[in-house]
């Protein structure tokens, strides 16, 4: 949300979050759970223990992204934002 650079991206933002929440909440009452993936204690468990290494690769995405935008960056910022990209949807694998 801190990334957004104009009303209109944070109007994106917020609407995408908001739509987010009520997709979990719908989820959540089909399938009579009060958490996602209650029922699946090893996916849980999976997710969990990769959670760690998604968060150092968002926390360096979105550091490269300030970079790119503020044009403080180096010639291989682009690739490397594609590479955490890529890092986080190999992370998930097909839970995501």
């Amino acid at each position: 949300a801190q990334l957004c650079e104009t009303a209109e991206s944070k109007e994106v933002y917020d609407l995408l979050l908001k739509e987010w929440k009520l997709t979990k909440e719908v989820i959540l009452a089909i399938e009579e759970q009060e958490e996602l993936l209650a029922d699946n204690s090893y996916l849980r468990s999976s997710l969990d223990y990769r959670l760690p290494y998604f968060n150092v690769l968002n926390y360096v995405q979105i550091e490269l992204i300030k970079r790119l935008r503020s044009g403080k960056h180096s010639e291989n910022t682009e690739k490397l934002i594609h590479i955490t990209i890529n890092g986080i949807a190999t992370g998930l694998r097909n839970s995501g």
